[in-house]
């Protein structure tokens, strides 16, 4: 049986804004801060 699936923003995968830091012994602190999404097609 075929089904046809409506295609939204939604199903493909999102790019994510990382902030990244480095303590002072070295070791890295990482923070999803936002979705990014596309502005413009």
């Amino acid at each position: 049986m075929r089904k046809n699936i409506k295609t939204t923003e939604a199903i493909f995968p999102m790019p994510v804004l990382m902030i990244a830091t480095y303590n002072e012994d070295g070791s890295v602190d990482v923070m999803n801060a936002a979705w990014g999404t596309m502005a413009c097609s």
